[in-house]
């Protein structure tokens, strides 16, 4: 698609520009996402299997780990904070949800600091985080009773940035084909 290229008198006509040309086109609502984006069955590669079983996994990892510490907000006899923090992973496990999905259902290639990202970069950062997690979640008591919490936090927050950050990057516009001219 051509740019469309604006004259004087086009800014002298009150027009209202497409849905294509917003800040954001492809968000109609918030946090988008379907259910089927996480369903392995049907009739899809294995590619398509494989990265779904791996989005289930990383999702059942974390609510996991979260009930556990729900559990002992609860045994600690602290309900302020048992409500708090359950309010906090309700609204963390739609929003895992939701970049899982994207970062499952991106289609195409993106341009990421000059260097091309394709779907296998997609799926191998999917590969990783389930990695991580299931290696959080071998060794919990070794990072959270062993080393001290904050081993632990840091993971978990530097694996929020990154499905924050490649969620992001996985909705952007797919890049043209490569030119040589």
């Amino acid at each position: 698609m051509a740019p469309r290229i604006n004259t004087i008198h086009d800014y002298n006509q009150p027009r209202q520009p497409p849905a294509i040309n917003r800040n954001c086109p492809g968000m109609t609502s918030i946090w988008p996402f379907s259910i089927s984006s996480f369903s392995p069955l049907g009739r899809f590669s294995w590619g398509d299997v494989l990265r779904r079983i791996g989005m289930i996994l990383i999702l059942c990892e974390r609510t996991g780990l979260e009930a556990y510490f729900l559990i002992i907000l609860l045994h600690s006899k602290s309900g302020l904070a048992f409500i708090i923090w359950l309010a906090m992973d309700i609204v963390a496990f739609v929003f895992l949800a939701w970049c899982l999905s994207v970062i499952g259902d991106a289609q195409g290639d993106k341009i990421v600091f000059g260097a091309r990202v394709s779907r296998f970069h997609f799926d191998a950062f999917l590969l990783f985080a389930a990695l991580v997690h299931l290696l959080l979640v071998m060794s919990f008591g070794i990072l959270v009773y062993g080393l001290g919490g904050g081993t632990f936090s840091a993971i978990w927050m530097g694996m929020w940035l990154l499905f924050i950050g490649v969620a992001w990057v996985a909705r952007w516009e797919e890049a043209g084909p490569v030119s040589l001219v």
